[in-house]
């Protein structure tokens, strides 16, 4: 994979690794279940944290599999591409062709239009 790459220093913490630093009454506070109005402002700042960890721990998981799927986007416009310029050659191939032998009708046309002429 081009796009995936592992941060030896993200930004934020592990969850676990944040988890072992919080006492056991942080530790203790599920963001799902609290009444957030009802906690002091300390605690709903514990909450926030959290859930941004969670979320930021379920995005680095989900950013190989959309690498991936990105990549697999990326091969199969090329190959689609290639295509269409394939068909664009042939094509004009083609009218390249049919135009020559135009030309060369139209040629024979005129010498056989300028002898007719001059009998």
């Amino acid at each position: 994979m081009d796009f995936f790459q592992e941060l030896e220093y993200a930004w934020l913490p592990y969850l676990e690794e944040y988890y072992e630093t919080l006492t056991p009454e942080m530790r203790s506070l599920d963001w799902r279940q609290e009444d957030l109005w009802r906690l002091h402002p300390q605690q709903r700042r514990e909450c926030y944290r959290q859930w941004l960890l969670e979320a930021h721990e379920e995005a680095r998981g989900i950013l190989p599999e959309l690498a991936h799927l990105l990549e697999r986007n990326a091969e199969s416009r090329a190959v689609l591409l290639s295509d269409v310029q394939f068909m664009l050659c042939y094509r004009t191939d083609a009218l390249i062709h049919k135009a020559l032998d135009r030309d060369r009708k139209l040629a024979v046309l005129r010498e056989m239009q300028a002898s007719l002429i001059q009998s």
